[in-house]
């Protein structure tokens, strides 16, 4: 796999990456970090906050991807729109996701 990921950034004209770390790669001198994000519900609620603190530690995300929840708040993110998923978990109410009788 690892072999594979470098000919593609070769054929990108990149150089291939030094593997610092298993999920961490050193690309043109900046680290890249992964991230896998798992199902469960609302666990996505706890994938945004965990988030949110990587980012203000200054961390930044080469690739992300998830299952079920997860990949809802992935998508969000990968595609620019963290604040937005953020403010959705944070203004959730239990009656939108549960009929209350």
């Amino acid at each position: 796999m690892k072999e594979f990921a470098k000919q593609i950034l070769k054929s990108k004209g990149l150089d291939a990456p030094e593997i610092l770390n298993e999920g961490i790669w050193l690309v043109e001198g900046v680290a890249m970090y992964g991230l896998a994000l798992e199902g469960g519900g609302a666990k996505g609620a706890y994938h945004m906050g965990v988030i949110k603190a990587f980012l203000e530690c200054g961390y930044k995300f080469g690739g992300i991807t998830g299952t079920s929840i997860g990949a809802l708040n992935a998508a969000l993110i990968a595609q620019g729109d963290f604040e937005i998923g953020y403010k959705l978990w944070e203004n959730l109410d239990p009656t939108q996701l549960f009929e209350c009788r």
